[in-house]
């Protein structure tokens, strides 16, 4: 008997139970295979995610040194800047200071705060338009 022969001899329920097995057969063939390949790619996306996160983090750690440098030297611009203004108003200082002995001097004690007034809003109005 040749194998069409064995085809021809089985009952539509024995063809249908033996379609069924072949059919599970190759199903459960198929599963192992797209399981194992299954675990090898995920086991390589695994490794490209690991791969990516760690150049993500490098670029996020870059990117945070980076901004903290440049807020440091926004910082260090700014500090320059108070100590030049504070620098200004201590001259200022010494100025009305001067102005104020001077002016006491003419006089027994007497001051004319009006005028040493206007001297230092003077000074300032013209450190104010330089910085």
């Amino acid at each position: 008997m040749t194998r069409s022969d064995d085809w021809e001899e089985l009952t539509t329920g024995q063809l249908l139970q033996k379609a069924r097995r072949t059919c599970m057969s190759v199903q459960i063939t198929l599963m192992a295979r797209v399981e194992a390949l299954g675990w090898a790619n995920a086991d390589a996306v695994q490794a490209d995610l690991d791969e990516s996160e760690a150049a993500k983090a490098s670029e996020i750690a870059d990117k945070d040194r980076a901004a903290r440098q440049d807020g440091l030297k926004l910082l260090q611009a700014e500090i320059t800047s108070l100590q030049k203004s504070l620098d200004s108003i201590m001259d200022c200082e010494r100025k009305l200071e001067r102005i104020i002995s001077e002016r006491a001097g003419r006089r027994s004690g007497d001051v004319d705060l009006d005028a040493a007034r206007r001297e230092v809003l003077g000074e300032l109005a013209r450190l104010a338009e330089r910085g």
